[in-house]
């Protein structure tokens, strides 16, 4: 039976937030990269998770490397925050830090406030970046009014 993206990807996600692991939770694994791989952002960012942290999937940081990508694709701020932090570490993949920077740009400018804590340090240590202490600060107060409590202890 085909299922249009969107309700692969609500249907996946409910099996998700009913499920503790075994079966049920393979099967959600498997609608959620259907779901990502008819180009749906939300799933592909989900699936990603679920390949970097082996939920109902088996670990593999290459693939969730892939489909953050696909979601960062997409324009879904989480999406380019995971990316961007693959990037960053050298998650699988190469490290590369000036990329990890422009993905966390994008996922800033998008609202995620992961990408703010993450760029706020980037520019305190020059880290991607020249060093530049008001735009650290700027970072952080944006993640602080978003609610983003790592923010508020930076600043």
């Amino acid at each position: 039976m085909h299922r249009d993206p969107q309700t692969l990807f609500e249907t996946a996600h409910a099996m998700m937030a009913s499920s503790s692991g075994g079966e049920r939770l393979s099967r959600a694994a498997s609608m959620m990269k259907q779901a990502a791989d008819a180009g749906h952002g939300g799933a592909a960012n989900n699936y990603g998770t679920m390949l970097q942290n082996g939920r109902g999937v088996a670990e593999d940081l290459e693939a969730a490397r892939t489909y953050y990508q696909l979601a960062a694709d997409t324009g879904l701020a989480e999406g380019q925050f995971n990316i961007g932090f693959m990037h960053l570490h050298g998650l699988g993949g190469g490290q590369d830090v000036d990329r990890a920077f422009g993905w966390f740009l994008e996922a800033g400018a998008g609202g995620d406030t992961d990408a703010c804590t993450h760029l706020g340090q980037m520019h305190m240590l020059g880290e991607g970046c020249e060093q530049d202490f008001t735009a650290a600060k700027n970072w952080w107060r944006r993640g602080a009014a978003e609610g983003d409590g790592r923010c508020a202890f930076n600043l």
